[in-house]
C-alpha cells in the first residue's frame, strides 16, 4: 500500500457539527495537519490547512467549538486518531470560489479547564489530587500515568484553574527516590558571620498530555537508565531508535524509517545564562513567619549532581562550571511556615534541629524542591537539538530516542569512530510534530519533528571528553 517510508492516507477526517447533525467528512479538503504534544504543556493541540471550495465554513457553519476526528494510516500504522476540538480559525483567505483557513484545534480538556475553577481544599499527595481534579473538575476519562511524589501537600485551590494547580505542584513535587541527605556545612558565611548550611538533593516534576493520556513523572525518573535505582515503575518505552544520520551520496541504509534526515542544535552550555538562573550556585533564604526564624542555605549542583538520573555518559560537572559553582550567582528569598495546618501541641516542623516527636504531615517543603527543582530543570536544557526523521504517530512527548550523529573529524579519525560521541545517545523528546503534508509530493510526505533536549553529554559505552573519572 505505502512504497516510501513517508507515504500517509488520510481514512477518514469526520468534523461533528455543533447541532448534533451527522457528522461531514472533509479529508478531501484538508491540505496539511500537524499534531503537537510537549512535555511542559496539559494539552495537545494540532492545526489543519483547509482548502474549500464548497463555502463549508458558512454553511456547515464552522464557527468554533466543533470536534475534528482524524483517522490516519502510515507504514507505521494501521490507523492512528486524533480527536481535537476547533477553538480558532485563522489566516482565511478568499479568491474568487475557492478558500483557504487554517483550523486550530486543541484537546476538549483544555477547555474545560478554562472555564473551571478550584476553590476548595486540597489535600493528600500531588498524584492523588491531579487524579481527583481530572476526574471530579475536568471529567476525562482519560489514562493518567503517574508517579507519586516523595511529600504530601495541603492547600485551598483560591478559585485557579485545574491545570494552573497541576502545574505548581510539578514544580514542587519530590521524587520518592530522590537521593536527600542531611545538611552539612558550607564554606561560606551568611550575614550573621554564621556557615551556611548545604542543600542537596534533585526536585521537579513534569505534567502533560499525549496521545496516551496523561502524565505526571519526575525529572529524574524521565532521565534514569531503563533498570536504573531512579527509574519509575512506568519507566515508559525503551528509547526509539537508533536514528541515523544519513550520509549524503549514500544509501547504505536498510530501513529508511530510522533515518535522521535533517538535525540542528539550537543549544548547548550558556554559561551567563546558568549563573543568573542559579543553575551551578545559588543562595537560598528562608524566613519562618511562624517563629520568625531566618536562615541561608546553599545550594551547588556539583553536590548533588552524582545522584541524578542522566541521559548522557558525563558523568562529572566539567572544569569551567565546577569552578564557577564556588560561589552563588542567584539569591532566591522563600517564606515557609509548617503551623499552618497544624493544631498540635508540638512543633509542626520536620526538620530534625526542631526535635518534633509528631511533625505535621502537611508541612513547608520549600527546603527540598526550591533550588533543586530550578536547578533540574536548568541542568535538562545543558544541550537541545531539533531532528527530523519520517513519520511515527507512536512517538511521543516525554519518551527518549537514541540518535547516532555522524562523526565530522576528518577520514582518518572517522574511520577509528564513525560517531560523534559527544553530540550521540539518548535524549528526551521535549516537543514533538507530527506533519501530514498532501501536497508534498503525490502520497503525501508524513515526517515527525523531534525537539530533543538533555542534561549531559555522550552516549552510552563511549568516554565522554566532556567530563568523565
Amino acid at each position: 500500500m505505502f512504497n516510501n517510508s513517508t507515504d500517509f492516507k488520510f481514512n477518514t477526517v469526520k468534523l461533528y457539527p455543533l447541532n448534533g447533525g451527522k457528522p461531514v467528512d472533509i479529508k478531501a479538503l484538508v491540505s496539511k495537519f500537524e499534531y503537537i504534544e510537549n512535555i511542559s504543556l496539559p494539552y495537545v493541540s494540532a492545526t489543519a490547512t483547509i482548502v474549500d471550495s464548497a463555502g463549508l465554513i458558512n454553511t456547515l457553519p464552522i464557527s468554533g467549538g466543533e470536534i475534528v476526528e482524524f483517522d490516519v494510516s502510515s507504514v507505521f500504522e494501521e490507523s492512528v486518531v486524533y480527536r481535537l476540538k476547533i477553538w480558532n480559525i485563522a489566516n482565511r483567505v478568499v479568491k474568487n470560489n475557492l478558500q483557504s483557513y487554517v483550523l486550530a484545534m486543541i484537546s476538549e480538556e483544555a477547555l474545560v479547564n478554562e472555564y473551571t475553577r478550584i476553590d476548595r481544599e486540597l489535600k493528600g499527595n500531588p498524584s492523588d489530587i491531579i487524579e481527583r481534579m481530572l476526574r471530579n473538575d475536568i471529567q476525562t476519562q482519560k489514562t493518567f500515568f503517574r508517579e507519586k511524589p516523595k511529600f504530601s501537600t495541603k492547600f485551598t485551590g483560591m478559585r485557579a484553574r485545574p491545570f494552573d494547580i497541576c502545574s505548581d505542584l510539578a514544580f514542587e513535587s519530590v521524587p520518592e527516590k530522590s537521593n536527600i541527605v542531611p545538611s552539612t556545612q558550607s564554606e561560606n558565611k551568611d550575614l550573621t558571620g554564621t556557615n551556611k548550611n548545604k542543600l542537596k538533593g534533585s526536585a521537579g516534576f513534569f505534567f502533560w498530555e499525549t496521545r496516551r493520556g496523561y502524565n505526571f513523572f519526575a525529572v529524574d525518573s524521565l532521565c534514569a537508565k531503563e533498570g536504573s535505582e531512579l527509574a519509575s515503575e512506568f519507566a515508559f518505552l525503551p528509547p526509539w531508535g537508533p536514528y541515523v544520520e544519513k550520509v549524503a551520496n549514500q544509501n547504505d541504509y536498510d530501513d529508511e524509517k530510522f533515518l535522521i534526515r535533517e538535525s540542528f542544535f539550537n543549544g548547548e552550555v550558556n554559561l551567563m545564562k546558568d549563573m543568573r538562573k542559579g543553575k551551578l550556585a545559588a543562595t537560598i533564604v528562608y524566613y519562618d513567619w511562624s517563629t520568625g526564624e531566618y536562615s541561608e542555605y546553599e545550594y551547588k549542583i556539583k553536590d548533588s549532581y552524582d545522584r541524578m538520573a542522566r541521559l548522557g555518559n558525563q558523568d562529572i560537572i566539567p572544569e569551567a562550571q565546577l569552578e564557577l559553582s564556588g560561589k552563588p550567582t542567584r539569591f532566591i528569598s522563600q517564606i515557609v511556615d509548617h503551623e499552618s495546618w497544624f493544631t498540635g501541641p508540638d512543633p509542626a516542623s520536620p526538620e530534625p534541629k526542631d526535635g518534633s516527636p509528631n511533625p505535621t504531615e502537611y508541612a513547608d517543603w520549600k527546603k527540598q524542591f526550591a533550588s533543586q527543582g530550578n536547578a533540574r530543570y536548568e541542568l535538562l536544557k545543558n544541550q537541545t537539538c531539533v531532528v527530523l526523521v519520517s513519520g511515527n504517530a507512536q512517538v511521543c512527548a516525554g519518551d527518549k530516542v537514541d540518535i547516532r550523529l555522524q562523526n565530522k573529524q576528518s577520514f582518518v579519525e572517522k574511520q577509528k569512530e564513525p560517531w560523534d560521541i559527544e553530540s550521540s545517545g539518548r535524549y528526551l523528546i521535549f516537543e514533538v510534530t507530527h506533519t501530514y503534508n498532501r501536497n508534498a509530493a503525490q502520497n503525501g510526505v508524513y515526517s515527525t519533528t523531534m525537539k530533543l533536549m538533555r542534561d549531559s553529554y555522550g552516549m552510552d559505552g563511549k568516554a565522554s571528553t566532556h567530563g568523565s573519572k
